[in-house]
């Protein structure tokens, strides 16, 4: 699996593990079920991006919080190379399945934690 499919499938699965309605690590809840409703309307065309995006921000606040800023990468900071890169990758996965409960999130990063990586 290419590297950024690998850190997009991990901030997808991390951050919906994290949200408000799981573990509460962060107090959104972009990846939610009632989530599409409302993001909906102002952005029809790019949804997936907005609740990508919305995760992403709310868990960097945390980890930057916890890790720091400057000195380290994390997987909500990485190179701004890869950051765009990993952007750009946002419109063609599907997340659905995955993301439907706790369950089947651990499942999906228990398959990714036995993924090549290329």
């Amino acid at each position: 699996m290419p590297i950024v499919d690998l850190v997009l499938n991990y901030r997808f699965l991390i951050g919906y593990l994290g949200e408000k309605s799981q573990f509460d690590w962060w107090g959104s809840n972009f990846l939610g079920a009632s989530s599409p409703a409302f993001l909906m309307y102002p952005y029809p065309r790019t949804m997936l991006l907005a609740q990508y995006h919305g995760v992403c921000e709310a868990a960097l606040l945390v980890h930057d919080e916890y890790i720091g800023v400057g000195e380290n990468y994390h997987l909500y900071r990485l190179p701004d190379s890869l950051e765009r890169e990993v952007s750009k990758a946002v419109q063609n996965i599907d997340m659905k399945e995955r993301l439907i409960s706790k369950d089947s999130a651990f499942e999906a990063l228990e398959q990714l934690v036995y993924s090549e990586v290329e």
